[in-house]
């Protein structure tokens, strides 16, 4: 019995060790749990936090883009209105000014054309032709078909002006009519 006693000592020994071991794991397998867990909270703050600063940041964003919409918007009025002012303007100063005769634009016009100052001259005649100016109109046949200094030939536009000018009542032979 001595073996026995001695054997089953040894068999108690090592199953307390054993037992010891298990324990020992076991405290370590809940550490690295407790660790885990903290990681994965620390984990957790970190992205609530990223995406808190980055929903306030999209907030942020939008409030600017909306307030500069809005200065945009108050910019595009102002210029509205500011140009139906001028526009206003314009139109009263239009509106009191006494028009030009046909007569008052033609001879400026001839004067700029003697002048060499052709594409002037042109912009005179057109007012004074489409103020009733006959000889305008004929003036403008005649320079759209041989051109001058600033101007080049247009024979449709000579034409136009040639018509324009037998309609106001002027003697335009044929042969400019093309």
């Amino acid at each position: 019995m001595g073996i026995l006693a001695i054997i089953a000592a040894l068999a108690g020994t090592g199953l307390y060790l054993i037992s010891a071991s298990y324990e020992q794991q076991v405290a370590e397998l809940r550490k690295q749990l407790e660790q885990a867990s903290q990681r994965e909270a620390a984990s957790a703050a970190a992205a609530k936090a990223a995406y808190m600063s980055a929903v306030e940041t999209a907030v942020a964003q939008a409030k600017a883009q909306a307030q500069k919409a809005a200065a945009e918007r108050a910019a595009a009025q102002r210029a509205a209105a500011e140009a139906r002012a001028r526009a206003e303007r314009f139109a009263a100063e239009r509106a009191s000014a006494v028009p030009m005769s046909a007569q008052q634009l033609f001879d400026p016009a001839q004067a700029l054309e003697g002048e060499g100052k052709g594409g002037e001259a042109v912009k005179l005649y057109v007012r004074a032709a489409r103020s009733g100016s006959g000889k305008a109109a004929l003036r403008l046949g005649e320079i759209y078909d041989k051109g001058i200094a600033g101007v080049s030939r247009d024979y449709a536009e000579s034409l136009k002006w040639y018509n324009a000018a037998r309609v106001l009542g002027e003697d335009v032979p044929m042969a400019k009519s093309r």
